[in-house]
């Protein structure tokens, strides 16, 4: 079937017949992935994308799954007020170090070290703190 770009699927379902409750439950509430859900709902994680799209949904990124329950503001206290390194920090709200770094990168905050934090050395750049420059 030739797709018109007007929403059709197979079957001449429309992307708009994926009900928005169900998706706002299984995507946002219970964070399942639209490869997930699209079996469960029997569409296309291209449809499920689709649909999350049109109703103004944000599309998660590939570690959000790996979020932690702190405010950016808790964080800043206690990597740069407090001194605590990224290990100490993850492991204090029980996520990976690569799960801090990226909060604290997104929020602009300087990360020291970040120029040897490469996916060989992580675990040393954790435990090697210099001054910023």
């Amino acid at each position: 079937m030739f797709h018109t770009g007007h929403g059709m699927g197979r079957g001449n379902r429309r992307i708009q017949d994926i009900s928005e409750a169900d998706l706002v439950r299984l995507y946002c509430d219970e964070e399942r992935s639209a490869n997930d859900i699209a079996r469960r709902l029997g569409w296309s994680a291209s449809a499920i994308y689709s649909r999350l799209a049109a109703l103004g949904i944000a599309r998660r990124t590939q570690w959000a799954h790996n979020t932690v329950d702190a405010d950016v503001a808790e964080l800043r206290r206690l990597y740069v007020e407090d001194g605590l390194s990224l290990s100490e920090i993850a492991a204090r709200y029980g996520c990976a170090l690569t799960t801090i770094w990226r909060r604290l990168r997104c929020a602009a905050i300087e990360i020291y070290g970040a120029s040897v934090f490469t996916a060989k050395n992580r675990c040393a750049a954790s435990s090697r703190r210099s001054n910023p420059i």
